[in-house]
C-alpha cells in the first residue's frame, strides 16, 4: 500500500514536471516567434524609411538643389568675365569674377568658391585657367585667401581667376560658395553645396 502510494505520488511530480517542461518550450517557441515578427517589422520599417528618404532625394530637382546651396551665408551677388585687355590676352588674361558678401557677424580671413561655366549651346565647358596645363575641369575650385571680409563687406569686385586665353564662348557662369575660414580657424561648411555639384558637374542647361 505504501509502495503504490509512493508510485502514485512519483508519476503525478512526473507528469506536472513534464508539463512545466512543455510550458516552458511552448513559452520559448512564442517568444521565438515574437522576436522573429519583431525583426521583420523593424526591417519592413526601415526599409520605407530608406525608400522614402531615396525618394526625397529623387524628387529635388536641380532649381531646388541650387537655390539650397545658394542660401549660404556667404552671398554670391554677381558673375563676370572682366576683361583686361582686348588683345594682349597672355599678358592680361580674362579673369573669371565672383562677387560675394559677407552675412556673418565675424571677420572671414578665406573662403572657397566653385565655378562653373556652359557655352552659348548650353554645353558644359572645362574651365582651364592661365597656367593650367591641363585640359580642364567643369568645376574649379577657387581659394580666396587672406580677403580680410568684414561683416557686411563685398569681395571680388575687381579680382578673379585669370583664365587661359582659349577660353572663349563662356556664355552662362555659375558659382557656389564651398566654405569660408575666420581668424579663429573656424572651418564653416556649406553642406548644401556637394549635392548640387554633383548634380550639375558636365551637365547641359537644356
Amino acid at each position: 500500500m505504501k509502495k503504490w502510494y509512493i508510485y502514485s505520488l512519483l508519476g503525478i511530480l512526473m507528469i506536472f514536471l513534464a508539463g512545466c517542461s512543455n510550458g516552458s518550450m511552448k513559452d520559448a517557441e512564442t517568444e521565438k516567434v515574437n522576436e522573429s515578427e519583431d525583426a521583420k517589422e523593424l526591417e519592413t520599417v526601415s526599409k520605407e524609411v530608406l525608400v522614402d528618404d531615396k525618394e526625397e532625394v529623387e524628387e529635388k530637382g536641380l532649381m531646388e538643389l541650387k537655390r539650397e546651396a545658394l542660401d549660404f551665408s556667404v552671398e554670391i551677388l554677381d558673375l563676370s568675365i572682366l576683361i583686361q585687355d582686348e588683345e594682349l590676352k597672355a599678358l592680361y588674361p580674362d579673369l573669371f569674377s565672383v562677387v560675394v558678401k559677407n552675412n556673418t557677424e565675424v571677420d572671414i580671413r578665406d573662403y572657397q568658391v566653385a565655378l562653373m561655366a556652359w557655352d552659348s549651346n548650353d554645353l558644359p565647358l572645362k574651365i582651364r585657367g592661365q597656367f593650367d596645363f591641363s585640359n580642364g575641369r567643369y568645376i574649379v575650385n577657387v581659394d580666396a585667401k587672406d580677403v580680410n571680409l568684414i561683416p557686411g563687406a563685398t569681395d571680388g569686385e575687381q579680382s578673379g581667376l585669370p583664365l587661359d586665353e582659349q577660353m572663349k564662348d563662356l556664355h552662362t557662369l555659375d558659382a557656389i560658395v564651398q566654405s569660408f575660414t575666420d581668424f579663429d580657424d573656424n572651418v564653416v561648411e556649406n553642406k548644401a553645396a556637394k549635392a548640387f555639384l554633383d548634380a550639375i558637374e558636365g551637365k547641359t542647361l537644356k
